[in-house]
């Protein structure tokens, strides 16, 4: 992610904050927050990270770029997800999933629900993450991204080997397709 380079793209982005007009140039600061948030996440600074992705998600509704605001919705869902509180996930996830009802193909529908998949998963309910990553594939298959459906699928196939499901035997399938 920014090639390496974490800290240089979170430094670069609190200067694009720093000096950009938010009332003037609201999407552009709706963006670095959102790219910020991530930046965070990814460098585990959960809770600041989600201060600057829920302002991005309201900052774009109030912009009526309901996409984006949908699409940072399911990025924070996932953040809150690591934190680790199942009912603050399924919260998170409903509001990303809501937000996203009309874009069924979206790859961010496929993150909230692999959100929700893992948090179910944690929670010791492997037959609901089944269901859930199931829903996650039917998702991914409807976009344009190869890469996106192999992923749902190796994730499907972990969690019915993980929970031992009777499914288990089709675990090979998605694996076999994964690999394609």
């Amino acid at each position: 992610a920014y090639a390496g380079r974490r800290a240089h793209a979170g430094q670069a982005l609190l200067a694009v904050l720093a000096r950009t007009d938010a009332k003037r140039y609201p999407a552009l600061a709706s963006r670095a927050r959102w790219m910020l948030g991530t930046t965070l996440l990814r460098e585990g600074r959960t809770e600041v990270a989600l201060r600057h992705l829920r302002a991005a998600a309201v900052a774009f509704g109030r912009l009526s770029e309901r996409e984006h605001s949908a699409a940072v919705q399911a990025v924070a869902a996932h953040a809150v997800y690591t934190l680790g509180d199942s009912r603050a996930t399924a919260s998170a996830v409903r509001d990303a999933l809501a937000a996203l009802r009309g874009y069924p193909a979206s790859s961010w529908r496929y993150n909230a629900l692999y959100a929700a998949a893992l948090s179910a998963e944690r929670d010791g309910l492997a037959r609901l993450a089944l269901c859930v990553q199931d829903e996650a594939v039917t998702v991914a298959a409807r976009g344009s991204r190869p890469a996106l459906l192999a992923e749902a699928q190796a994730a499907r196939a972990r969690l019915a080997v993980a929970g031992g499901s009777a499914r288990r035997a089709g675990a090979r399938g998605d694996v076999d397709r994964a690999r394609r």
